[in-house]
């Protein structure tokens, strides 16, 4: 995947989210300046998904990008980061259940 991802995004750089086909699941990557983000689903992600994808991704830059620039290997520099992740899950299965 690693390698999918750096081929996929080494183009122009104006498309940021991929698809990689895994059996009955696929794998959305979204590619940020200083991170991935990778979401593993089945079914058909309409527009609200990619959106909230986007700005789950916009949060932890907005929030973490001095620490995900300087990343070092210790991930207590990235207390919290955790959160956007959280909350794009409880949406997609608030939105799922209804």
């Amino acid at each position: 995947i690693k390698s999918f991802v750096e081929t996929a995004f080494s183009g122009s750089g104006q498309d940021d989210l991929r698809d990689v086909n895994l059996d009955d699941h696929k794998i959305r990557i979204q590619n940020g300046r200083y991170s991935y983000i990778a979401v593993v689903y089945t079914g058909y992600p309409n527009r609200e998904f990619d959106d909230m994808l986007r700005e789950c991704h916009d949060i932890i830059h907005k929030n973490f990008h001095q620490q995900l620039r300087n990343y070092d290997g210790n991930n207590e520099a990235l207390s919290g980061i955790e959160t956007p992740l959280l909350d794009i899950i409880r949406k997609m299965q608030a939105i799922e259940n209804e």
